[in-house]
């Protein structure tokens, strides 16, 4: 394995300076974009551009479920790509790859298909919204290329990615044309190739990674970066799944049921995998040993897995329950499924908190889940036992399980010896 010395990315004085004030510019414009585009996004689903409405009334269903499915499913990935962002900046805005690493995850809310809507309802946003995704996109890529030390590795990669600049940059004066957004909006074969082009570039700085993971990196890199590889790939992984289907069976993007099962299924898969590349650099910035935010990226990570699982049985129960109450009652929407829904997200909402955090502790906590355990195991043999020796057998098999040393040894003083 090749050995590579590390290089500081550490950032002091004027640099830091316009470097932040860049960082600021950044998250401000993308966020700013974002958030005039939902409401038009929501129109344009209202007005059910994916013919999804008879489909829907199938299922007892109408666009407005569509519509609020999307659109929460798309906000609830922008409230964690922005907490991951902010928690990375500030913790590490110092460090021009911490900043990078920070813009990156903001600037994958620029690539969402959310925005894509504001070219349609006025031309004159075609340029400018083209330019911000090109420009949140040349981020993303380039994380992919430079984490975790800020360097190109192998060298060659770097006029990979100038390569990939190329063609992006070329892109934008292509007369009358606008990349689809997503790969159910492919129209030709032109969308086609740009879709596959996108996995391709996705796809190398994925495979980077796992080069530079498995070629450069010692034994302490590789714990502090194995949870952004994974993340890395799970991003090519989901949008792989995701655009496969589109490319191999054009009939999807047809009207009808196997259409709206697509959709249905594309949207948490792609969104999921877009989520998941934050979250691992979360958990890597804990193995980074900052323990100062070990609680608050905790609560990041219960919260927003358990508001993407509520959010997932809340609407498939509406979908469930309304079809058994049309086929019992042969009548369309009622609203008493939307109270028996709410009434079940409200009874699972703390079984399901519990075990989540039980799950995150023992994967990703599991010293101090152990310890936790141990301690408690030994509070109740405290309270039952009064023979001296097993209670003292007891405290010496927490510190072995809880500790792992090689020795131990336990020391009482004689109550009687004890001077007063």
């Amino acid at each position: 394995m090749e050995h590579v010395e590390a290089r500081s990315t550490h950032l002091s004085g004027w640099p830091l300076v316009l470097a932040r004030a860049g960082w600021m510019a950044v998250f401000l414009l993308d966020l700013s974009v974002f958030l005039i585009a939902v409401p038009f996004r929501m129109e344009e689903l209202r007005q059910d551009p994916y013919h999804l409405t008879p489909a829907l009334n199938k299922f007892g269903l109408s666009i407005n479920f569509f519509v609020l499915y999307s659109t929460l499913l798309e906000g609830m990935l922008a409230v964690t790509l922005i907490s991951i962002a902010l928690i990375i900046f500030w913790r590490k805005s110092d460090d021009w790859m911490g900043l990078l690493v920070s813009i990156g995850q903001v600037s994958m809310i620029v690539v969402l298909p959310v925005i894509a809507v504001l070219p349609q309802i006025n031309g004159a946003w075609r340029l400018p919204v083209l330019s911000i995704r090109s420009l949140g996109l040349s981020f993303v890529i380039l994380v992919f290329y430079l984490f975790p030390d800020g360097s190109f590795l192998p060298r060659w990669a770097r006029w990979l990615y100038l390569l990939f600049l190329g063609c992006i940059l070329a892109s934008l004066f292509v007369p009358d044309y606008t990349p689809p957004a997503a790969p159910i909006d492919i129209q030709s074969p032109v969308d086609a190739v740009t879709i596959l082009a996108m996995l391709a570039w996705v796809g190398s700085g994925a495979l980077l990674q796992v080069y530079r993971f498995l070629s450069f990196s010692d034994s302490v890199q590789r714990q502090q970066t194995k949870w952004v590889v994974f993340g890395f790939s799970a991003v090519f992984l989901g949008l792989v799944l995701i655009s496969l289907p589109v490319l191999l069976f054009p009939s999807l993007r047809s009207s009808g049921i196997p259409n709206l099962l697509y959709l249905l299924i594309d949207i948490p898969l792609t969104l999921t995998g877009l989520a998941v590349l934050p979250i691992m650099i979360g958990v890597s910035i804990l193995k980074y040993r900052l323990w100062d935010i070990d609680i608050l990226i905790r609560r990041t990570l219960l919260y927003s897995v358990l508001t993407a699982m509520l959010v997932l049985v809340y609407l498939s129960s509406v979908v469930l329950l309304q079809a058994i109450f049309q086929v019992i009652t042969g009548q369309g929407t009622s609203p008493i499924v939307t109270v028996l829904s709410t009434l079940a997200i409200a009874a699972l909402f703390n079984p399901l908190r519990y075990r989540i955090q039980d799950f995150i502790d023992r994967r990703f906590y599991r010293s101090k889940y152990d310890t936790a355990k141990a301690l408690n195991s030994f509070a109740q043999t405290a309270r039952d036992e009064v023979d001296m020796e097993r209670l003292t057998g007891a405290l010496l098999e927490v510190v072995v399980d809880a500790m792992q040393p090689e020795n131990v040894s336990l020391w009482l003083s004689d109550p009687s010896e004890v001077k007063t």
